[in-house]
């Protein structure tokens, strides 16, 4: 015999947490390099924190993107944090995987064309 199965009304439903808020500012190309995380599925980006959201928290990321006019919004979640006081003593600070959407296709689209022809420059990133 089949369970019942009752649908829950809109007003019984508890709402998804807001997304966390965070400002990141990326200066040049260097600091480009060094932040962005293409082993992302939808692309991400490092940032330097001391107050680390657990994995799977959605965060909407304000950028300020090198020398454009105004700012770009993005949404992701942690997919990857770096503890502080980490054994190799790297920086801080939370992986956040892009959202599936147009914001984080394009900018990651504008990305992989600023880095072009960079490769392995031997420069260490602040990724994995």
């Amino acid at each position: 015999m089949p369970f019942p199965i009752r649908l829950l009304p809109p007003e019984e439903l508890e709402p998804a947490p807001a997304p966390r808020v965070i400002q990141f500012h990326i200066r040049d190309k260097a600091h480009l390099r060094a932040h962005f995380m293409p082993f992302f599925l939808h692309g991400g980006l490092f940032i330097p924190l001391g107050d680390i959201s657990p994995p799977g928290t959605r965060v909407s990321i304000v950028l300020a993107f090198l020398d454009e006019p105004g700012k770009k919004t993005l949404t992701g979640a942690v997919r990857w944090i770096a503890p502080p006081a980490g054994p190799s003593g790297s920086e801080p600070g939370m992986g956040i995987e892009f959202d599936s959407n147009a914001a984080g296709a394009a900018l990651v689209s504008q990305i992989e064309r600023l880095l072009a022809g960079q490769g392995e420059s031997g420069a260490r990133t602040k990724t994995i």
